[in-house]
Parts: structure tokens; C-alpha cells; sequence
């Protein structure tokens, strides 16, 4: 048995709590821009405003076009900070800029944690090397870094969404009934925080249909079993009414896939919508990344096509679900991201 030294262990903690504060400095730097006037309007109709309003409503959501897992979490921070009930309402009356900021730092420190989980992923899959620059491209890619800075759900679904990948290269290279937990409970999470994070699922039912060789059929199907509830459960949880109220969950669903079809928003080009993802990752995670995770895939392919299948088919999927749709902008394919990362590290 190899003996790990006190130096590797040392830094085994060391280097991914460092790209964790870079990532943790980059998105506070600037975090209060333009309040207490939000920048973006979303901000405060969609998860602001719905979390100030949970004390007289109870946690049934607005609306549910958006799963409320995040707005649990700004209205859970909301009241450790200012007391729960009425006086999250008079905190938001008396100063609303100061509220806004708070969900836009929960927003920041679950997108640094996120970074903290790729860099793990990425060593789980490759090798420290790898991990390493897994988690300096995460910690520095733009456009996380640019959500991280909004009180959205677009950064936090990167933290589960980065677990439940974590969780379906373990089942891949270990096949351990935590790994089936993790990615399964995760991709949930990622789904409970925004709908489209729950196409990580994928990976690790892609990973468990590659272990039947290695495990046996029985014992692939009872895991993923226990997976698949407890994805259920997790995303019961960040999103009870679901099944509490599944009329009005079905028809925001509905709603917002009609909107996705149906209409333009000002300042798109109409240009075909692939093209339009592909041009966002150029400036995304930047050029030289962009093409490094092309190179990845294509050399994880050659080189282990387990794990190539692993990451390639579920960011494909999502890819090719989005480009169906006239309504597109740039932070739909940010779930993607973490998975690109990996590939991006791996060509390094």
C-alpha cells in the first residue's frame, strides 16, 4: 500500500482551497455593481422577490417556469441574517439593494464551490495534473465567473451539476453504491436549481449500463435503482410542489417550453442557435480552452472511449435539445460547462 506524505496530502487541500478563493475573489470583485438598481430584472421577479414573499405565502413558489430550489436557499440565508417571517419583508422595504446583494452572494459561493467539485471530478478522472488545470480554468472561465455575480440560477446549478459528475466517474472507475448516491442525489439538486441541470443524470446512468460487465447486471440495477430515488427525493426537495401542486408544475414546464419555441428576444441575430453556442464558448471559457476541450474529446476517445461516452453523450444531448430552440442566449449552456472543463484539462 503506497504511503501518502505529509506534503502530497498537504497539498492535496491546499491547491483546490486556493482556486476555490481565486474563483470566491473573482466573483466578489464587483459583486454590488449597479445596486441597488438590479442588473438584470430577473434578479428580483424571479428569485429575490419570491423568497421576501415566502413568509406570507408559505414556500408555495409564484410561479413554477423556474424550480424554486435557489429561492429556498436566498430565503434561508434571509433569515438566519435578519429573522425569519415578517422581518425578512421590512429588511427588503428598508434597504432591497442590500438584499439583492446577499442572494448574489449565495449565488457566488455556490459557483466557487463548484469550482472545489470540478477540480475533484477532474482528478477522479485523470490525475492530479489535470485537476489542477480542471480547476484554474473553472476558477477563471468569464462566463461563470459573470453569473456568479447575479442573484440567478444559473451559477449555483453548477455546484450540483459538478457533484453529479464527480459521482458518475466514480460509478465509472469504482462502481461503489456512493457514487450511484451522489450523482443520482446530485443531478436532483441540479434539477430542483434549474431544469435543464438535470440532464447530468445521464452520465451516470451512461456510466452504470458500463459496469454490468464488471458488476453484473443485479447489482448495476438495484444501484441505479436507489439512485434514480434518490435523485427523486432530492429534487423533492428543493421543489415539494412538484407533487404537491403537479397540474400547476406541468403547465409551467408547458409554458416555458412554448416560450422557448415560440418567440425571439430583442438582440438576437435569428441566426441558427448552434452556432450561436459554439461563438459563446470562444469568449465563454475563452479560444484556447474552446478548442482545448474539442482536442479532449477527440483524445479521450481515442484513449478511453468509457469514459469518453461518459462525458460526451449527456453534454451532447443538452446541446442538441438547445439548438432546437429560437430562444437561446449564452447561460443556457452553462450546465455543459464543467463537462468542457474536464475535456479542456485533459488536452492540457
Amino acid at each position: 500500500m503506497t504511503r501518502i506524505r505529509p506534503t502530497d496530502r498537504l497539498a492535496r487541500l491546499l491547491i483546490p482551497a486556493g482556486l476555490t478563493l481565486l474563483a470566491l475573489g473573482l466573483s466578489l470583485w464587483g459583486i454590488s455593481g449597479s445596486l441597488p438598481y438590479p442588473g438584470n430584472g430577473d434578479e428580483v421577479f424571479n428569485y429575490v422577490l419570491p423568497a421576501v414573499r415566502i413568509p406570507a405565502s408559505g414556500l408555495e413558489p409564484l410561479t413554477m417556469l423556474n424550480p424554486p430550489g435557489y429561492i429556498y436557499a436566498i430565503y434561508l440565508v434571509y433569515g438566519l441574517l435578519h429573522g425569519f417571517g415578517s422581518p425578512v419583508l421590512a429588511s427588503f422595504l428598508k434597504d432591497p439593494g442590500q438584499l439583492i446583494l446577499e442572494a448574489r452572494v449565495i449565488s457566488a459561493v455556490a459557483g466557487s464551490l463548484a469550482v472545489t467539485v470540478t477540480y475533484f471530478a477532474a482528478r477522479k478522472a485523470f490525475n492530479p495534473r489535470a485537476a489542477a488545470f480542471a480547476g484554474l480554468l473553472a476558477a477563471t472561465a468569464f462566463l461563470p465567473i459573470v453569473y456568479a455575480h447575479l442573484s440567478l440560477n444559473d451559477a449555483p446549478t453548477l455546484l450540483p451539476v459538478a457533484a453529479s459528475l464527480l459521482g458518475a466517474v466514480g460509478v465509472l472507475r469504482n462502481g461503489g453504491y456512493r457514487w450511484y448516491l451522489l450523482a443520482g442525489a446530485s443531478a436532483g439538486l441540479a434539477s430542483g436549481v434549474k431544469y435543464t441541470g438535470g440532464f447530468i443524470i445521464a452520465a451516470m446512468l451512461i456510466a452504470a449500463l458500463l459496469r454490468i460487465r464488471e458488476d453484473g447486471l443485479s447489482a448495476v440495477l438495484l444501484r441505479a435503482i436507489s439512485a434514480g430515488c434518490a435523485a427523486a427525493l432530492a429534487f423533492l426537495a428543493a421543489n415539494p410542489y412538484a407533487l404537491l401542486d403537479f397540474d400547476r408544475f406541468r403547465q409551467g414546464i408547458e409554458i416555458q417550453n412554448s416560450a422557448m419555441n415560440s418567440h425571439y428576444k430583442y438582440g438576437e441575430t435569428n441566426k441558427h442557435a448552434s452556432g450561436y453556442y459554439l461563438w459563446t464558448l470562444t469568449w465563454g471559457i475563452g479560444w484556447v480552452p474552446a478548442i482545448a476541450s474539442a482536442a479532449g474529446a477527440v483524445l479521450l476517445t481515442i484513449r478511453d472511449r468509457r469514459l469518453a461516452l461518459v462525458l460526451l453523450l449527456p453534454a451532447l444531448a443538452l446541446f442538441l435539445s438547445l439548438i432546437t430552440k429560437p430562444l437561446y442566449f449564452s447561460r443556457y449552456l452553462l450546465p455543459v460547462y464543467p463537462i468542457l472543463i474536464l475535456l479542456a484539462a485533459y488536452a492540457f
